[in-house]
């Protein structure tokens, strides 16, 4: 394993769920850039507390932060992730792969879902944390799911992309993307993803903690958000903070 030296590898071969064992790294005291990476869970779980069916083969993986910035930044570090998982992925699947966002926190291949992302971070201790934790179905995607989900062995026929590999790109461009964040803006990372964009027009459904909104996308703004056209031909703003699970508050 070939890591840039900002990172801390910790791995386990299996976890309960990656989320709660990287939450109390966190609270341990874990160093910014810590990377969490389990081999298998037995009770993963998304960002509504519902479960996440996962595989081995695939990759699970959490980086720490000690965040210096403020608190309302946190939820952009979703879009900062995802613009890097999909650079990473670029860099090793074929150039007709059609690789896009489902907003906040998809990556998909042809409308199917191949890989997610969550947010959970503690804002009121003395030594705030904010992890960022990803799955992607590299050599395996489960049937038993509300929505379409797809493997990157799938996709590609066939893959010689290995979890380790995958790994050391994704933490290679996170660096990267992270650094044009803090130097260029939120509209730059925007602007990467709608590169890969492929939502305006489309029925979307978005599930929050309290409501769930279906309408047509019709932009994400330079700060993020998603823009619906309701069936009552209304607008509807929604930030990325909604996603954002305060476990301050909220204990996963």
């Amino acid at each position: 394993m070939e890591l840039p030296v900002a990172y801390t590898l910790i791995k386990y071969e299996t976890v309960d769920n990656i989320r709660e064992v990287a939450i109390q790294h966190a609270r341990d005291g874990a160093v910014e850039g810590t990377l969490i990476w389990a081999l298998h869970q037995t009770n993963a779980t998304g960002h509504l507390g519902q479960a996440w069916i996962c595989n081995d083969e695939d990759l699970h993986c959490t980086i720490v932060l000690r965040p210096e910035f403020p608190s309302e930044k946190h939820p952009e570090l979703l879009l900062v992730s995802a613009v890097s998982m999909a650079h990473a992925l670029a860099t090793h699947l074929s150039a007709m792969t059609a690789l896009n966002f489902v907003w906040p926190n998809d990556l998909a291949i042809a409308d199917h879902k191949i890989a997610s992302l969550w947010i959970d971070c503690d804002t009121e201790t003395k030594t705030p944390w904010l992890n960022i934790t990803i799955s992607v179905n590299l050599m395996n995607a489960p049937a038993d799911i509300s929505i379409g989900a797809m493997s990157i062995r799938e996709a590609e026929g066939q893959t010689e992309l290995s979890v380790t590999t995958l790994l050391e790109t994704y933490a290679r461009q996170f660096i990267k993307q992270i650094n044009n964040w803090s130097e260029r803006g939120m509209d730059y990372i925007v602007k990467q993803w709608k590169i890969r964009e492929d939502g305006n027009g489309k029925e979307r459904t978005v599930h929050l903690s309290n409501e769930e909104l279906t309408g047509k996308q019709q932009n994400i703004t330079l700060n993020g958000e998603i823009e619906l056209e309701l069936y009552d031909g209304s607008m509807k703003l929604i930030p990325l903070g909604k996603y954002i699970n305060d476990v301050s508050k909220k204990p996963i």
